[in-house]
């Protein structure tokens, strides 16, 4: 999201708080607080950065997975990771996809209509139905290893000891609190000291979308 986007958002959110008491806007903050830094934790631990991007891996070290061929549909039961999300960077799979032919059945005819642009169908890791963008799926050939494991950077800064949320007058923030911690972590998101820029705090769109449902249900929980 651009800069220009953001403020934006900003604005529009200030327009929908201005409404609140002081209590209200303190518990907003707390709640928007928790959601953002539970994200950005997953995405750090998974190595994936706001924008949905695989972070710059180390050196040495190529991109997980592969990207799906033109005209490549996956399978069920194939491993895949997905860039985006909650639950980016965790390994999924399908028990069964949703495919053109079984969209257009007749007892289909109320979900939504087939996109070849998206892989759909029951998850095993949400135990649901979701789709994703084959731009963000990388696909895990060959049998389960545990070398991802150890090309994994920022194992230890996602957590409670490092990484937290701050409420403020001004409002709520996801901030590293150890002074080392945190200078490593501002070196890796600018791009400094020679290392390559990995973007490990921000905003989704889904976080933006879940920030904008958590401020309509406390208005309308006050109206």
């Amino acid at each position: 999201m651009t800069a220009d986007a953001l403020n934006l958002y900003i604005k529009n959110i200030d327009e929908y708080i201005a409404k609140l008491s002081p209590a209200e806007l303190r518990r907003l903050k707390s709640d928007i607080g928790k959601v953002v830094l539970k994200a950005n934790r997953q995405r750090i631990r998974a190595n994936v950065e706001p924008e949905g991007n695989a972070m710059t891996p180390r050196a040495g070290h190529g991109e997980e997975g592969r990207k799906l061929k033109d005209g490549e549909r996956l399978k069920v039961g194939q491993r895949f990771i997905y860039l985006s999300g909650k639950h980016a960077g965790r390994i999924r799979q399908f028990k069964n996809i949703k495919t053109a032919a079984s969209a257009a059945k007749k007892s289909r005819a109320n979900t939504a209509a087939y996109d070849p642009q998206y892989e759909w169908g029951y998850e095993l890791e949400t135990r649901g139905v979701s789709k994703f963008n084959r731009d963000y799926i990388r696909v895990l050939d060959g049998k389960p290893t545990k070398e991802r494991l150890k090309t994994r950077m920022f194992t230890k800064i996602h957590r409670a000891k490092y990484l937290r949320s701050q409420i403020d007058s001004m409002g709520v923030a996801i901030k590293f609190v150890s002074g080392l911690t945190a200078y490593i972590a501002a070196a890796h998101q600018y791009g400094d000291d020679g290392r390559p820029e990995r973007h490990l705090l921000g905003f989704s769109d889904d976080d933006l979308e879940v920030i904008e449902n958590l401020v309509i249900s406390h208005m309308a929980a006050h109206e």
